[in-house]
């Protein structure tokens, strides 16, 4: 079985966070391939200006094109503190695992885009919001397709303010921002029934909470 972890840095601050998670790697994860990517996009990817975080799935779907059989993505903030072989037994046993981001749908998500995806947000306010920070594909599986498949066809949806301070995302005062690629990833998860584990998991952010099982943290540099 061939395992990679796969990364996207554009930027000083993101290639010294890549360069952090790559010597981790090396350190916890022996035998993983290094799938990053450092001041350009992977295959197909559009810019980030065009299709905001549309670099994460089409670099995961090159993991796929060049033969991986399982890939973690992580985005320059994390780092790993211990082997991450149980967040790759999950995916293969799931299809993919995935970790909530403490927040949900309805809030974090502009009307633009959910009109795209074709939801009302008076059906999304209580649905989980999986973090976008470190997730894990079975390549090889179904799941992994149908997820590529589905960014590949939304990613008209991504583009959105980060906050809604203005009312630039929705005229609706309790929606606090647009999320991006962890909107999409919502609507997918949602209508595929995918677990989401409960915030902390495998991933610790050491500024907020520490988890038991964790195997990587996530922190600005």
């Amino acid at each position: 079985m061939t395992k990679a972890i796969v990364n996207v840095a554009q930027g000083a601050w993101y290639r010294r966070g890549q360069e952090r998670l790559a010597t981790s790697a090396r350190a916890h994860a022996p035998g993983y391939a290094l799938a990053m990517y450092s001041d350009e996009l992977p295959p197909g990817s559009p810019s980030h200006k065009d299709a905001p975080y549309a670099f994460k799935h089409h670099a995961m779907i090159q993991a796929k094109r060049d033969g991986h059989d399982v890939a973690i993505w992580c985005d320059s903030s994390v780092w790993f503190v211990a082997n991450p072989q149980p967040v790759v037994d999950l995916a293969i046993q799931r299809g993919m695992w995935i970790g909530h981001s403490t927040v949900n749908l309805g809030c974090w998500s502009s009307d633009e885009s959910l009109e795209k995806l074709g939801v009302k947000r008076d059906d999304v306010w209580a649905v989980p919001m999986p973090m976008g920070t470190m997730y894990a594909l079975d390549l090889r599986s179904k799941l992994a397709d149908d997820l590529f498949e589905y960014m590949l066809a939304h990613e008209d949806a991504l583009k959105g303010y980060w906050t809604n301070e203005a009312r630039q995302v929705s005229p609706n005062e309790a929606v606090r921002g647009h999320r991006h690629d962890q909107v999409l990833l919502s609507v997918f998860c949602r209508d595929h029934g995918i677990q989401i584990d409960p915030f902390p998991s495998f991933l610790s952010y050491p500024s907020i909470v520490r988890s038991t099982n964790e195997v990587a943290l996530a922190q600005g540099m």
